[in-house]
C-alpha cells in the first residue's frame, strides 16, 4: 500500500536519499560520482527558492553541485553519519530560476560557476552569498 507524505516529508526523503546513495559510493571507494546525481534524486519542486525579479530562464543551483557533491564526501571521509550530511545537503541544496544574463554575470563575469565567492565555508556562511555577490534578487 502507498504511503501519502506531504511535500517536506518528500523532500526530506530525497534529500536522505541523495546521502545514502553518495555514502555508498564512498564506503566501495568508487570514482567518479557525478555532480549531477542530485539533480536524479532530489526533484526539483522539493528544492526551488524562488525566482529572479529579472527573469527564469535558467535553473541555477545555489551551491554548486559539484561542491555538495565533494562536501558530501569529505564530510563521510572525516566520518560523519548520513543524516549529517543529508543536514548539510538540506540546508545548501537549492534551486533559484535567474535570467540569461545573470547567469552569464554570475559564471563568466564573476567566474563563480563552480565555486562559491572567496573565503565562503558550509555551516559558516549564507548559500546564497553567491547570487548575491552577483546582486541577484529572488522573489
Amino acid at each position: 500500500m502507498n504511503q501519502i507524505y506531504t511535500n517536506e516529508q518528500k523532500k526530506k526523503r530525497a534529500i536522505l536519499r541523495a546521502a545514502q546513495v553518495i555514502h555508498g559510493h564512498h564506503e566501495e571507494g568508487a570514482l567518479g560520482i557525478h555532480s549531477r546525481i542530485f539533480e536524479v534524486l532530489v526533484h526539483d519542486d522539493y528544492v526551488r527558492i524562488g525566482t529572479s525579479l529579472k527573469g527564469a530562464h535558467h535553473r541555477e543551483h545555489v551551491v554548486p553541485c559539484a561542491l555538495l557533491r565533494d562536501q558530501s564526501l569529505r564530510m563521510f571521509h572525516e566520518g560523519s553519519l548520513i543524516e549529517e550530511v543529508a543536514a548539510m545537503l538540506e540546508r545548501n541544496l537549492l534551486i533559484a530560476l535567474i535570467s540569461s544574463e545573470e547567469r552569464y554575470y554570475l559564471d563568466v563575469t564573476l567566474g563563480l560557476k563552480n565555486k562559491m565567492p572567496t573565503g565562503w565555508q558550509f555551516g559558516v556562511n549564507d548559500p546564497l552569498d553567491r547570487l548575491k555577490a552577483a546582486g541577484i534578487v529572488l522573489r
